[in-house]
């Protein structure tokens, strides 16, 4: 199930302007099927190494440790 995301803006006027923005399709899998790709027939990576880096530092530093 999408999750729904709503933002809210505040405007000079002192209103705030509630947004819902719609959320993309998902492809199914998407990234097992590039892994996939990629040991088989060498096709890049989507989420390249350095971005995984940044995640889990990102992680790290949430829990504390």
């Amino acid at each position: 199930m999408p999750p729904t995301i709503t933002t809210a803006q505040h405007r000079a006027e002192g209103e705030i302007v509630r947004i819902t923005p719609a959320v993309p399709e998902r492809t199914p899998y998407a990234f097992h099927r590039n892994l996939a790709d990629h040991l088989l027939l060498g096709e890049p990576i989507g989420a390249p190494l350095a971005d995984s880096f940044k995640v889990v530092a990102i992680l790290e530093a949430i829990d504390g440790d």
